[in-house]
């Protein structure tokens, strides 16, 4: 048994911030995270429940229809709803709800999309750096692609994006869930030759060790 036993050492990076990963609403644009709380309130009360902006903003980091169930799970929510409606909310409820919310989250998300003072140019120059960005959300896919045009006309362009519904985890809170899956998708494709190029060496055994960092044309 040598002296060095009684050490334990580890590799920490020192190097250049190379990527970001940056949340919508309240991080990059819609400065008061007002566009879903807004559709929430609104969804409930088309089906006879009153929500508060407070109450509709509580499980915020899940995926949309993720969001709405949990609201149901909500003790004060469930009372409500089973005062109105004789019975305690259930998946069909939600779905039927979720059904509502992205037609309404689609009519008005225009109304949000404003960039937050500085996003434009701080984005602009970290890029200029060679500093990937990546952005997440639990808005579905249709719901980014109104985001990222509105944001390109101000000057704010991600590199990459996932959205809610392309990946199978439940938000940030689980798993890091589409936070996570952003991470995995900039380990993929042209953020895992990006990685590579700076000459990261994926250990051996992980997903992404011999990985090819090419994407198919898209």
């Amino acid at each position: 048994m040598s002296a060095n036993d009684d050490f334990v050492f580890s590799r920490s990076y020192r190097g250049k911030v190379k990527g970001l990963i940056l949340d919508w609403s309240g991080t990059t644009a819609d400065a008061y995270v007002l566009a879903p709380a807004v559709v929430f309130v609104e969804v409930f009360h088309k089906h006879g429940i009153e929500i508060s902006m407070t109450e509709a903003r509580g499980p915020m980091g899940l995926r949309k229809d993720l969001h709405i169930l949990e609201l149901t799970k909500e003790p004060e929510i469930r009372a409500r709803w089973t005062s109105i409606h004789g019975k305690a909310p259930d998946q069909g409820d939600v779905d039927r709800m979720f059904a509502d919310f992205v037609p309404m989250q689609l009519a008005c998300l225009r109304n949000y999309t404003t960039l937050l003072p500085g996003v434009a140019d701080t984005i602009q120059t970290l890029q200029s750096q060679g500093v990937k960005v990546g952005s997440t959300t639990g808005f579905l896919r249709s719901m980014v692609d109104i985001l990222e045009e509105d944001a390109a006309k101000q000057g704010y362009k991600p590199d990459s994006s996932v959205a809610g519904d392309e990946v199978g985890g439940q938000g940030r809170r689980h798993d890091l869930g589409y936070r996570g899956s952003t991470q995995r998708r900039l380990l993929g494709c042209r953020h895992r030759a990006l990685l590579q190029l700076h000459g990261y060496q994926f250990p051996r055994g992980s997903r992404n060790h011999g990985a090819r960092g090419d994407c198919p044309a898209s």
